[in-house]
């Protein structure tokens, strides 16, 4: 969702756009969430992020600037629901006007299947991380008579 400010129709050329949007996301639960925002305008606009109409302040949440400020990638790590769960707005504003744009994140809670097997890294094929490459339980069988 876009929203312009009341003075952004002063002047169409100078005002904040935004030339990179974030997007929705839907993180699982002790995952990593990241939302790009990025804009353009004359002088060149400051962007900040913000979540209930505050601007964002966690010691989980990092916002990384680049573009002498123009862009910030908002990085949330560990998510944790429900109180990650929201939406994020990315203000761009010069002395010109003010835009916004904002983005859902939404949490899955719980670990992902792979997360469960034990004495493997996963994503790391077995027995490459220094976990086990098989177990026991993958051995075939002999019995003795």
């Amino acid at each position: 969702m876009l929203r312009l400010s009341p003075q952004a129709d002063v002047d169409q050329h100078a005002q904040p756009r935004f030339t990179k949007t974030p997007t929705d996301q839907i993180g699982v639960s002790g995952g990593v969430a990241s939302f790009v925002c990025q804009a353009s305008g004359d002088p060149k606009p400051q962007v900040v992020w913000n979540k209930k109409g505050k601007k964002v302040n966690s010691q989980r949440i990092e916002t990384i600037e680049y573009d002498d400020g123009a862009g910030a990638v908002l990085r949330i790590q560990p998510l944790r629901a429900p109180r990650d769960e929201n939406i994020y707005e990315c203000v761009a504003q010069n002395s010109q006007g003010e835009m916004a744009v904002t983005a859902k994140l939404a949490i899955i809670r719980g670990e992902p299947p792979e997360a469960h097997t034990r004495g493997h890294t996963p994503g790391v094929p077995a027995g490459e991380d220094g976990g086990p490459a098989a177990s026991f339980r993958d051995l075939p069988m002999r019995h003795s008579v």
